[in-house]
């Protein structure tokens, strides 16, 4: 599992913006459901700093947005190998973990064949 940071080292303004206003129970709260084997493995796809301080973070405002009504379209955007395919992975295999389904579409998948 990824390890999780010391409380202080927690963005606790990115994390208030998210609607989480105390940051050692949120902590709590995702080590717990980081612990079943499929919250794992994706968890290993990216660095701890990037889980913790973005792709978390990210999850919990989608469900703040969710709970409201609202339907948010995030895109990815940087060079080749710079780990946007194994972020989107784990976004969208932690995201039942907060009863969101997300979509993921690449453009890879669009691509000509060489």
């Amino acid at each position: 599992m990824s390890e999780a940071p010391a409380t202080g080292q927690l963005q606790p303004g990115l994390l208030a913006r998210c609607g989480c206003h105390a940051p050692a129970f949120w902590q709590q709260g995702w080590l717990l459901r980081l612990e079943s084997d499929g919250a794992k493995q994706a968890a290993a796809l990216i660095q701890p700093s990037l889980l913790w301080g973005f792709a978390l973070p990210l999850l919990e405002r989608l469900q703040g947005l969710a709970a409201t009504g609202v339907r948010p379209l995030i895109a990815l955007n940087g060079p080749v190998g710079a780990g946007k395919s194994s972020l989107a992975r784990c976004l969208h295999q932690l995201a039942p973990l907060l009863g969101l389904r997300l979509a993921v579409a690449s453009i890879d998948d669009a691509y000509l064949p060489w």
